[in-house]
């Protein structure tokens, strides 16, 4: 298991976001899933909550500037919204790191779908999904998850442990 800390849309955005997703998943045979940025993963099932708190005081709300679509072969990250580098971006994710050692490497970028799809279908999604002109997040998920996913089943197996506001 991995203890994932996501970075959770909220308001109009996590509205347009849900949307797409639950549209893709209906016409693609896919699971849906809440809207997030993984901000990080480590391995284990427990995590420290005060710590986290700690470092979530005094945070607002997050914007992230879609770049944008891309497409690739990974289950996971399918057809995803890439964002532009943000140096807030990067302090909360070194915060949310608690310390704790990882092979994670960060990448900025939300997933749309996760499926296994071919190549010129995903490049068709990547194309006909608009682009938002700006994401706001105003909450930090923690997440139980199997890894690697690779199937519907583990997306709906998803255990959500841990909800920190922003702002």
């Amino acid at each position: 298991m991995k203890v994932c800390h996501w970075l959770v849309p909220g308001g109009e955005s996590q509205r347009l976001l849900e949307e797409t997703i639950d549209g893709l998943a209906r016409e693609y045979g896919a699971p849906s899933f809440v809207p997030h940025v993984t901000l990080f993963a480590h391995d284990g099932e427990r995590y420290d909550v005060r710590k986290l708190q700690a470092v979530l005081r005094g945070c607002g709300t997050m914007t992230l500037q879609p770049a944008r679509l891309a497409e690739t072969e990974s289950f996971t990250k399918c057809v995803f919204v890439e964002f532009e580098e943000s140096a807030g971006l990067e302090e909360l994710t070194a915060a949310v790191r608690l310390d704790v050692e990882s092979d994670y490497n960060f990448h900025a970028h939300l997933s749309l779908i996760y499926a296994a799809l071919d190549r010129e279908t995903r490049e068709t999604i990547a194309r006909a999904v608009p682009l938002p002109p700006r994401i706001v997040c105003d909450e930090i998920w923690t997440v139980l998850t199997e890894t690697p996913i690779h199937s519907r089943a583990q997306v709906e197996g998803w255990r959500v442990i841990g909800r920190e506001r922003l702002g």
